[in-house]
C-alpha cells in the first residue's frame, strides 16, 4: 500500500503527479507521524475524533490500518494499542492488548465490542494461534450467534474436528455446508453424519453447490440420473471439465454418454473458437474408444467435410486417426 510506504520513509514525500490521486497517501505525507492529534492518539490521549482534528474522513481506516502495519512492524505495540483503540479498529486493538501482556482485556473488550461474524473470524485464528483456543471458539461461537456466516463455522467445525469433538464440529460443517458446498467439505460430512442428514447435503448442493461441486457429489452418490440431468442442464460451452463425468456415466447409459460428447464436440465446432479446440479433441477421443472402427472412421470423415473450412480443427482431427 502506497501510504504504508510513505509511513515508513523517515521524511515522507509523494511524487507530485501522484499527489492528486491517493488521498491516503496524500494525508501520510502532510502529517507524517508529528500531526499533533496522532500524537495524542500514540500516547491514549486521543480525542474524540481519534488521530483527527476535525472531521474524520471516509477513508479514515485505510490510514489507520497503514499505520497500524508500520508500528507492528517496528515492534512499537504500546503506540500500536493506543492507535487501534483511538481509531476503533477492533481487530488490532484486542490481538494489540494480547501483544503486550493484557489478555484478559482483549478477550473482555472483544467479548462486549466484536459486533460482526466477520470480526471473530477475523480474531478467532490469530488468538488460537497465540494458545488462546477455547477463548477464540468462545469468540467465533458468539460471532456465529450474531449472523450466519460459513467460513467462520467452517473455521469452526476444523478446530473442532482436529481436536476431535465431532459433536460440535458437525453442526458447525452442516451450517457452512448449507450456504456454501463444496466436494472438500462433502468428503468430510459424508463419512461422519447420520442418515438424516443425507437428504440435506444433497438439497444444499442442488439449490447453493456450483455446477462440479453438484455434479461430483451426484456422481459419488451414484445418482445417475440426476448427474445426466446436472450436464444437460449447463451450457454446451460450458468452462467445467466435463469428459471424467460423462465417462462414468457411460458406464451406465452409454447411448446417453456418446450423444453428449457429439453434440459437445459439434457445439465447439460450430463456434469456431481455435482455444476450445483441444477440448474437442479430448471429447472426439472418447468417441473413438466407445464407437467401432468403421463407425468411428464413418463419423470422423464426416466431421472433416462438415468443418473443412477450420483448418486448425482440421489438422487436429487428422491427426486423430
Amino acid at each position: 500500500m502506497l501510504a504504508e510506504i510513505v509511513l515508513s520513509m523517515a521524511q515522507p514525500t509523494l511524487p507530485p503527479d501522484l499527489v492528486g490521486e491517493f488521498p491516503i497517501a496524500r494525508a501520510a505525507v502532510a502529517q507524517g507521524w508529528s500531526y499533533e492529534p496522532l500524537q495524542a492518539a500514540l500516547q491514549g490521549t486521543a480525542g474524540e475524533n481519534g488521530a483527527w482534528a476535525e472531521t474524520v474522513p471516509p477513508w479514515a481506516d485505510g490510514l489507520a490500518q497503514a499505520r497500524l502495519r508500520v508500528l507492528a512492524r517496528v515492534g512499537r505495540w504500546s503506540e500500536y494499542v493506543n492507535l487501534a483503540q483511538a481509531e476503533g479498529q477492533l481487530v488490532p486493538y484486542v490481538l494489540g492488548l494480547v501483544r503486550i501482556g493484557e489478555t484478559a482485556e482483549a478477550i473482555a473488550v472483544a467479548t462486549q465490542k466484536l459486533d460482526t461474524a466477520a470480526e471473530a473470524l477475523a480474531l478467532a485464528p490469530p488468538l488460537a494461534a497465540m494458545g488462546l483456543e477455547a477463548e477464540a471458539l468462545a469468540l467465533a461461537e458468539q460471532g456465529l450467534s450474531r449472523q450466519d456466516y460459513p467460513p467462520l463455522a467452517r473455521w469452526l467445525g476444523d478446530r473442532y474436528a482436529a481436536q476431535n469433538q465431532w459433536e460440535q464440529a458437525l453442526p458447525r460443517y452442516l451450517q457452512a455446508f448449507d450456504q456454501e458446498p463444496d466436494l472438500a467439505l462433502w468428503g468430510v460430512l459424508k463419512d461422519h453424519v447420520q442418515a438424516e442428514h443425507h437428504d440435506r447435503l444433497v438439497a444444499a448442493i442442488r439449490e447453493q453447490g456450483d455446477g462440479g461441486t453438484r455434479l461430483a457429489v451426484l456422481l459419488h452418490t451414484h445418482q445417475w440420473e440426476a448427474a445426466k440431468a446436472a450436464i444437460e442442464g449447463l451450457p454446451v460451452l460450458t468452462p467445467l471439465p466435463l469428459q471424467e463425468a460423462v465417462t462414468q456415466l457411460a458406464h451406465h447409459d452409454p447411448d446417453w454418454a456418446l450423444a453428449t460428447a457429439q453434440a459437445r464436440i459439434e457445439a465447439i465446432a460450430q463456434s469456431g473458437k481455435a482455444a476450445l479446440y483441444e477440448e474437442a479433441i479430448a471429447w472426439l477421443t472418447l468417441v473413438r474408444s466407445w464407437q467401432p472402427p468403421s463407425v468411428w472412421t464413418k463419423y470422423r470423415q464426416e466431421l472433416l467435410k462438415t468443418h473443412s473450412r477450420k483448418r486448425k480443427l482440421v489438422e487436429l482431427v487428422q491427426a486423430l486417426s
